[in-house]
C-alpha cells in the first residue's frame, strides 16, 4: 500500500468527528487516519481508513464505525480499512496526521 496524502473535506471533518468517540472506546486503537492511497500496482486512488492498534486487528470498531460512514455516504459505498503495522504507520506519518490519538 502506497499512502499519498490526507483526505480532508468538510465531509471528512464531520465522519471523523463523529468516529472519534466510538474510538475512544476502543483501547486497542492508539491512532487512526483517514488516508488517500494506492494498492500495489493498481494505481486507483482508494481513500482508506487506517488502524494503528499494535497488532490487534479486530474488526467489532469497523461495524460501530460503518453506521456513521453509510449515514453520510452510502450503505453501498465500500469502506477501505487497513490495520497498519509500525513500519507502515512510519511512512502515513509522513504524508498524513491523525484525526484520532489515545490518550
Amino acid at each position: 500500500m502506497c499512502f499519498l496524502r490526507e483526505q480532508d473535506g468538510p465531509v471528512e471533518r464531520n465522519l471523523t468527528r463523529q468516529w472519534r468517540p466510538i474510538l475512544a472506546e476502543r483501547p486497542d486503537v492508539r491512532r487512526a487516519f483517514l488516508v488517500q492511497a494506492t494498492y500495489g500496482e493498481d494505481q486507483e486512488l482508494h481513500v482508506v481508513l487506517a488502524l494503528c492498534t499494535g497488532g490487534i486487528s479486530d474488526l467489532e470498531p469497523v461495524k460501530s464505525l460503518r453506521v456513521p460512514f453509510a449515514a453520510l455516504f452510502s450503505n453501498d459505498c465500500p469502506l477501505d480499512v487497513a490495520f497498519v503495522n509500525p513500519t507502515q504507520e512510519a511512512r502515513l506519518s509522513k504524508v498524513c496526521a491523525p484525526f484520532y490519538e489515545a490518550v
